[in-house]
């Protein structure tokens, strides 16, 4: 074989194999190789990158149990150095992101529309006027000619240019599409296809022959490597440009073709109002003679019912505001009326009007006049204009005094409205706020659709606190239906605590620059604020994006609060409440739902159970735990580890909730934690659990055997103690290194064992724990049932006790190191030296490294 050796890195063992081309000679370790282990490499695959990857891992596996074989050495250092160098390259396939096709046609140019307006008639009586309604026909030839000229303006000017600039934008859409579509068509990848090859012909030359048959030079295959991996950055980067260059071409598209439908919209309106005032002009009959005019004069000018009964909620910003609706910006919503002396209508219009304010006008209000033409003469009409109001209001109403302000207000005069806190006030109420702010809101936003873009309405929060003020209180037993976050929040949240909070800050607001895995603040009112933890980057699941408190921040105003009888945790950071706070109607609270992350989990206990006598503490039910990305995560023994919760107190509350008969049925947990480490290492500051003589040494972190039952942790360097109290029995985890100075009778301990598990009270009643642990019993009390175990018996195991050992089944087997006067005549098993005290520390250290007993020293 040759490996391409010419590299210094590898060992230099000559494996006497042939050459680039040889045919190479099968390695002889029949007896070594086993069928089974032919077989996993018969098996292997190599269809992709990763396959091959896991494939040229697994043989070196396999070859590191017969590196004492001649060239097997060599063999698995080539291996190795293949697999270490594509791998660390981080080569992948690279494929286009799926991208929704734009849907949108092209927008066709509305055709112009023609017009028949004729000449205008003359009057040409000296004496007096050829037809009785001469003004009337002016009036309205004129109104007709301006439509005309008006729409054939509009046609000519803003919305052939907006068309125009519609085609420039679509054209380059279309041209971003072709260039994205081409480089996501063909994304050849030669110098990738090169690895991936080499990587197969590795996998099928050792799967064909058990050895390599071919030559491999270390340095060609970084050549390769990094050709690759430079044609991956490039291509990757390619397709990024071609990507930005679309979306900004759709965007742009997108702009453009909102301004052509808008500039339609008005050309539309336009062509709408010349064919009305053509088609009222046309029905309009011009009476013969010259007795006057048709109607009795003078003429008078009102504004119409329609129009001042819309004046009743109209609210101004300023003096635009108030023009641009008098002059029919807003969809010729004013209008003017004449009649003549005997209050017959003679005419109405909405437009053509000029606007003057009157001198002195106040703040909240303004004296308009407006003026207009028909025919040759003037008119005009006034009207007294509503100014937006920014009210300021008094937390110190009573809920009567509140309520006949709210429903004698009009809201829709209203633009800020601001509530704020009475001097000499000795205590807010955050709940009595929440809901007189939300009343407005709902208010507000049942007038969005008027509107339009005309005002912006806002409700602000109190921005001062009195000194005199001494507490906030928040009864979250009142908490409203609040308008906030309906986009993501279901029914069932519509009054829980998260929602409150939400409805207290827009968590959006505070969340806006802060990374994943990071928290931001917004105040509240001063003293007490929203905190926000960042989880992720998805804006449509809020419950999955962000974690919520509400925290009382001035150490002279204390928090009291009210519990409600269902307290929500999914969404909470740190159980949803910070701060020096003083709890009500604890005992009658429920509180279930996810806790995510170690700060949470541990506020849990620090806020509601640590210093609460037993009788008053809350019910728990159905505990939910997730990690977020700032818990530790620990990895040892092979596949075992995850997050470790040694220090998040999670174990401290079920310990409390356990420690009296009282609060024992108000603490359950919805899934077992079996997923989660539970490492005491730190407690014991570097020190063994057992010295060099087998005696203990460094005393482990006390964890609860409550707490170890109803979790499934996989345990670590820990002593377990206790009473079990609840209706578990079975402690099937992956242990290391554990002492039970608790009765375990009746209990089944399983799974993954290693390292000590020493039980210094009763035995369980069943005992799996495998090869690489040693079991020491100090007492069996009675029948445990043994499978395959190192077991130690202590001098304080009795004869009798000793009979209550049995085997799992015929043919079980285990080693048991016991006193000589001693007899198994229920355990098939052999005496094993290594299961003596004195081995105790070493089997501790197998058990931290994650090996056998005699891989250790």
């Amino acid at each position: 074989m040759s490996c391409g050796s010419d590299s210094s890195d590898g060992p230099a063992e000559n494996t006497g194999a042939g050459g680039a081309g040889g045919s190479g000679t099968e390695l002889s370790y029949p007896d070594t190789l086993t069928t089974e282990e032919k077989s996993v490499i018969s098996s292997l695959t190599s269809e992709s990158l990763s396959d091959c990857l896991k494939s040229l891992y697994k043989i070196e596996e396999i070859l590191g149990r017969h590196t004492s074989e001649a060239g097997v050495t060599a063999y698995r250092y080539m291996l190795s150095q293949i697999a270490v160098t594509i791998s660390d390259a981080g080569l992948k396939t690279v494929s286009a992101a799926e991208r929704e096709a734009d849907p949108a046609e092209k927008l066709s140019k509305a055709g112009k529309a023609s017009f028949t307006l004729g000449e205008k008639k003359e009057n040409l009586s000296e004496s007096g006027n050829d037809y009785l309604n001469y003004d009337v026909y002016v009036a309205s030839y004129d109104d007709a000619k301006g439509a005309v000229e008006k729409y054939d303006s509009f046609y000519d000017g803003d919305y052939s240019k907006a068309y125009e600039d519609y085609c420039t934008a679509f054209d380059a859409c279309s041209e971003a599409e072709t260039a994205y579509g081409a480089l996501s068509g063909n994304l050849s990848r030669p110098e990738y296809d090169k690895v991936l090859s080499l990587a197969k012909n590795a996998v099928s030359d050792f799967k064909d022959n058990f050895i390599l048959n071919k030559t491999y030079k270390l340095e060609d295959i970084k050549t390769n490597v990094a050709a690759a991996k430079s044609e991956q950055a490039s291509l990757e980067s390619s397709l990024v440009q071609a990507a930005d260059s679309l979306d900004s071409a759709r965007t742009r598209l997108g702009l453009a073709g909102n301004e052509l439908v808008t500039a339609g919209a008005r050309l539309s309106y336009l062509k709408d109002d010349a064919d009305w005032c053509l088609e009222k002009l046309s029905g309009l009959e011009l009476i013969e003679g010259s007795g006057g005019p048709v109607y009795t004069g003078p003429l008078t000018a009102r504004i119409s019912e329609a129009t001042l009964k819309a004046l009743e909620d109209r609210a101004f910003n300023n003096d635009d505001d108030i023009e641009a609706y008098v002059r029919g910006y807003y969809y010729n919503s004013f209008c003017v009326e004449l009649y003549d002396s005997e209050d017959r209508f003679v005419e109405d219009f909405s437009n053509g009007f000029n606007v003057a304010f009157a001198e002195g006008s106040g703040e909240s209000e303004r004296k308009v006049t407006v003026t207009f033409y028909w025919g040759s003469k003037e008119y005009s009409v006034s009207f007294t204009a509503s100014m937006y109001a920014d009210p300021e209001i008094s937390l110190g109403l009573s809920d009567s005094e509140w309520r006949e302000l709210f429903e004698s207000t009009n809201w829709r005069k209203c633009r800020k409205v601001s509530f704020t806190i009475p001097e000499g006030a000795e205590e807010v109420d955050l709940m009595t706020l929440v809901s007189r702010r939300n009343d407005v809101e709902v208010k507000f936003d049942s007038y969005y659709y008027e509107d339009s873009n005309r005002v912006t309405r806002s409700v602000e929060w109190p921005k001062k606190v009195p000194d005199s003020v001494k507490c906030f209180s928040l009864d979250m037993t009142r908490i409203p239906e609040t308008n906030c976050g309906s986009y993501y929040n279901n029914s069932a949240r519509e009054k829980d605590n998260v929602v409150l909070m939400e409805a207290m800050v827009d968590p959006a607001s505070v969340l806006a620059d802060v990374p994943v895995g990071g928290k931001g603040s917004k105040e509240f009112i001063p003293g007490v604020e929203i905190v926000a933890y960042k989880l992720q980057e998805d804006p449509y699941y809020a419950n999955e994006t962000r974690m919520l408190s509400v925290k009382f921040t001035d150490a002279n105003k204390k928090g009291k609060v009210t519990m409600p009888a269902n307290y929500n945790l999914t969404g909470t950071y740190k159980g949803g409440i910070e701060g020096n706070v003083e709890y009500t109607n604890l005992a009658s609270t429920t509180m279930s739902g996810e806790v995510r992350g170690f700060e949470s989990i541990s506020a849990i206990y620090l806020t509601f159970v640590k210093n609460t006598d037993n009788s008053k503490l809350p019910t728990i039910r159905n505990l939910e735990y997730t990690s977020v990305n700032t818990d530790e995560k620990v990895e040892y023994n092979g596949s075992i580890g995850g997050y470790n919760l040694y220090g998040s107190k999670i174990d401290k509350i079920i310990e409390k909730y356990y420690s009296e008969d009282s609060s024992v049925g108000k603490f359950s947990i919805k899934d077992s934690l079996s997923s989660f480490v539970f490492d005491g290492s730190e407690e014991l500051g570097g020190l063994p659990m057992y010295r060099e003589n087998g005696e203990h040494g460094a005393v482990p972190y006390a964890l609860d055997i409550n707490a170890a039952l109803l979790t499934k942790f996989q345990l670590k360097n820990v002593l377990v103690t206790g009473t079990n109290k609840t209706e578990e029995n079975n402690l099937r985890s992956n242990n290391t290194n554990v002492r039970f100075d608790t009765d375990m009778s009746g209990i089944t301990f399983g799974g993954r064992a290693e390292g000590v598990i020493e039980f210094e009270k009763d035995a369980p009643s069943v005992i799996d724990a495998g090869a690489r642990s040693k079991i020491i019993l100090h007492k069996v009390s009675h029948e445990t049932i043994v499978d395959s175990a190192n077991i130690e018996l202590k001098d304080t195991v009795t004869q009798s006790q000793a009979n209550n050992l049995k085997d799992y089944s015929l043919g079980v087997h285990s080693n048991v190191y016991k006193s000589d006067s001693i007899k198994l005549n229920n355990l098939s098993a052999s005496f094993e030296s290594t299961l003596a005290p004195s081995e105790n520390a070493r089997w501790e250290r197998a058990g931290n490294q994650g090996k056998n007993y005699g891989e250790v020293e």
